[in-house]
């Protein structure tokens, strides 16, 4: 009867460590499946987290160019106003110069006309007076 126990205890204890040799197999199996799972996820967050920065780096870059656009947009705009400003100004004078011109042009018109006229009452002075000559000259 003896015998027959040890037997069965053999038996039983050697179906027992193959058990805990599997358990222990299958444990180590997961394990090393959960770390390369692990190393995998942590690998892809490392890269993510490498790829979320070189965004920002760029995403800063562009605000650093857009900032410097709005700059340049801003002097552009206040050398257009002053450049607007003195054509404004220039359009101004050259309009008054045009109206001091057409305004000598006119007077200029005015005397010369003036000096027809004192030509042409000259000339008929001078006729009348050589008529007048003529006419004293017939007489005596």
């Amino acid at each position: 009867e003896r015998g027959g126990l040890v037997t069965i205890h053999a038996a039983t204890s050697r179906e027992a460590a193959e058990a805990a040799a599997r358990v222990r197999a299958e444990a180590d199996a997961r394990v090393r499946e959960l770390t390369t799972t692990h190393r995998e996820e942590r690998e892809a967050l490392l890269g993510e987290r490498a790829q979320m920065s070189k965004l920002a780096q760029a995403l800063e870059a562009a605000r650093v160019q857009i900032d410097e656009g709005e700059r340049r947009l801003a002097a552009e705009q206040a050398a257009l106003a002053g450049v607007e400003s003195a054509a404004a100004e220039a359009e101004g004078a050259a309009r008054l110069r045009i109206g001091e011109l057409e305004e000598a042009l006119v007077e200029e018109r005015r005397a010369r006309a003036a000096a027809m006229d004192d030509l042409s009452a000259a000339r008929d002075r001078g006729a009348r007076d050589g008529e007048e000559a003529a006419a004293e000259k017939d007489r005596v």
